[in-house]
């Protein structure tokens, strides 16, 4: 990377509560934007990462012009929890 960029930027999709964020961020990485259609794992996730632009809408209508997201080197996207889940299907 040139000297004006050395830090990796990555946007999170799916970002929930920013598990995947908070691994790249210990490895150097700066987090530029996430998304998550969910309040509340929204709220949790802002409140980990107060400094990072979160978008707070469903994937569907996000749009790179229309929200403003900046260019980054890893796009990261998180897998749904609710197969994991202890509630499940129950």
């Amino acid at each position: 990377m040139d000297d004006l960029r050395s830090q990796v930027t990555v946007g999170s999709l799916f970002a929930a509560i920013g598990g995947f964020c908070r691994a790249f961020e210990q490895a150097g990485a700066a987090i530029l934007w996430a998304n998550e259609k969910d309040r509340f794992a929204s709220e949790t996730f802002a409140a980990n990462f107060a400094n990072v632009r979160h978008v707070l809408k469903p994937i569907e209508q996000l749009t790179v012009r229309g929200d403003g997201l900046q260019a980054v080197d890893v796009l990261t996207g998180g897998f749904p929890c609710q197969p994991f889940s202890v509630a499940g299907e129950k």
